[in-house]
């Protein structure tokens, strides 16, 4: 497969994708989480697997993706506020790989103060779907197991 398998996207357009998700991202989980992770398509059910620190922890069907997965916080805790400070895009076999950085600000159910904490989550992604999702801190992967392959060509 060549490097121009999905040409019709240009290597931007993943990042601004996940620019949008990240600027919805917040109290729930957002719609665009939804288009990005699947589960609309009725023809090819997605289903990830999960898996933290190199051990398999099952497998999740999209529409059971939530923020618990793309940030590991305590029992108890919202997340109030993502800030994204970097979208670095590159072009591979597998599909464009987008690395996101920035600061989650999160607190206790039933408390007003914020925590900050710092993320770094890499992206794989096809057509603006994602294929992987890992966050590099926490160790925690969303394999899509449908499209091992990566990125078909269009």
């Amino acid at each position: 497969m060549s490097d121009h398998a999905h040409a019709d996207i240009a290597p931007g357009d993943e990042a601004e994708g996940l620019r949008a998700f990240y600027d919805a991202l917040g109290l729930g989980f957002p719609l665009e989480g939804r288009a990005l992770f699947g589960g609309d398509d009725v023809f090819e059910p997605d289903v990830w697997r999960v898996t933290q620190r190199g051990h398999r922890l099952g497998y999740l069907g999209a529409g059971e993706i939530s923020n618990d997965e793309l940030f590991a916080l305590p029992a108890g805790w919202e997340i109030t506020r993502v800030v994204a400070h970097t979208f670095e895009s590159r072009r591979t076999r597998r599909g464009d790989v987008v690395t996101v950085g920035g600061h989650l600000y999160c607190r206790p159910r039933g408390r007003w103060g914020n925590e900050r904490f710092p993320f770094l989550h890499i992206w794989t992604m096809c057509a603006g779907r994602a294929l992987r999702f890992e966050d590099l801190l926490e160790r925690v992967e969303l394999k899509r197991m449908s499209r091992l392959g990566g990125c078909p060509a269009a």
